[in-house]
């Protein structure tokens, strides 16, 4: 009981909650009382409500009270609080026990998540294969990345990492790196991958998903420092002395007949980008003329082909008013027309130079120099089995 209202009898204070609530005259509710305190404290003052069945999940045997809230309010009474540690009822309290469970409920599930993570890595794990049973394009994959996003200590690898320095033309073709290297068991994820790298379900019982893009790679987890480095030695030992795997033939020209057309996506890309074109999709259908080409063109004719395209496109959408999300569209048609008229009218179609701002990807410099000691006359030489 409030002092204020010492001098009134349990039933005159019931009255006086009942006539407060039906909005009578405060000034007069005051005076009748006679309650020394301002109308806006009035209901400050009222005995809080005590909630029999209501006890504090915090504080042993302390029952839960309510109390009165202004004349205004929504609600004539408090949401049930503890009187000792201020624990409201409801998912939103903020005192000080509420906040120390919720970050000891957060560590169990971050631990829990950690454990599940350790499990995932390990239930995905592949051992590695012996270096001369390793795939053509992983093994020039590997050494890519041996001249590109290797920590120092051989331990990570960084596929999606943006450097100055492109790993390979396009981002689908990182994808498919990964794919293959993790097939061969030369990366696998890394246990020490952040936590929202992974997807969950409700329960945190198990792993759904996660997303090869955000999490963290490790080479070879399962080497040493040295056992990775005679690894690598192997391999590039192998690579140098031409005795190469009977199988790695064959790949080799698939590999080489990817990697251009991949090479063409990104330079046409880049011409459509630099010219302020946006939400560029390239599909199957330029891929297909790309494909096509390929056959009778080298990479550098191919450039050239392109760029005169892209220009003709841009003149065409100026002036026929056509919109820019069918501008793949028409460069690809413009570009097989060029293609065919070349062909047809038995033009030598002139080499293009690589343009500095789209520069060779270092997937692309590890297969011409490393393995196929090309060099620059890659750039014009046809994919074999055109």
């Amino acid at each position: 009981m409030h002092p204020k209202l010492s001098h009134l009898s349990k039933e005159e204070i019931g009255q006086l909650i009942q006539r407060f609530y039906n909005k009578e005259k405060l000034s007069d509710l005051i005076t009748e009382f006679r309650i020394d305190t301002k109308t806006t404290m009035l209901n400050k003052l009222f005995p809080p409500t005590i909630c029999e069945t209501l006890y504090c999940p915090y504080c042993e045997n302390i029952n839960l009270i309510s109390h009165y809230e202004s004349r205004n309010s929504f609600n004539i009474k408090s949401a049930p609080l503890c009187p000792s540690c201020g624990h409201v009822t409801g998912e939103y309290c903020r005192c000080d026990n509420c906040r120390q469970y919720a970050r000891l409920r957060a560590e169990r599930k971050k631990d829990k998540q950690r454990s599940l993570i350790l499990e995932k890595c390990s239930s995905i794990f592949i051992p590695p294969h012996e270096v001369q049973e390793l795939s053509f394009e992983a093994s020039v994959y590997l050494m890519a990345l041996t001249r590109h996003s290797i920590s120092e200590d051989f331990r990570f690898l960084f596929l999606f990492d943006k450097t100055q320095v492109k790993l390979a033309p396009t981002f689908d073709f990182i994808k498919q790196m990964q794919v293959s290297l993790k097939e061969c068991g030369l990366i696998s994820v890394s246990p020490e991958s952040k936590i929202d790298c992974f997807t969950f379900n409700e329960e945190v019982t198990a792993i759904t998903a996660y997303y090869p893009s955000e999490v963290q790679w490790e080479l070879l987890p399962s080497f040493s420092a040295q056992e990775k480095k005679a690894y690598i030695a192997k391999l590039q030992e192998m690579i140098v002395s031409g005795n190469w795997p009977e199988h790695w033939q064959t790949e080799c020209k698939v590999l080489w007949r990817a990697l251009v057309l991949d090479e063409c996506i990104e330079y046409l890309i880049y011409l459509l980008e630099s010219r302020h074109f946006k939400e560029i999709e390239v599909g199957e259908k330029t891929k297909a003329a790309f494909d096509a080409l390929l056959e009778e063109f080298s990479i550098a004719q191919i450039f050239n082909l392109s760029w005169q395209s892209v220009r003709d496109m841009v003149d065409s959408l100026t002036v026929k008013g056509i919109p820019h999300f069918q501008a793949v569209n028409v460069f690809t048609g413009t570009l097989l027309r060029k293609a065919d008229r070349a062909l047809a009218q038995g033009w030598i179609v002139k080499d293009a130079r690589r343009d500095f701002n789209c520069p060779q990807s270092v997937v692309s410099s590890t297969l011409f120099n490393l393995f196929l000691k090309l060099g620059d006359s890659a750039w014009t030489t046809k994919v074999p089995g055109g």
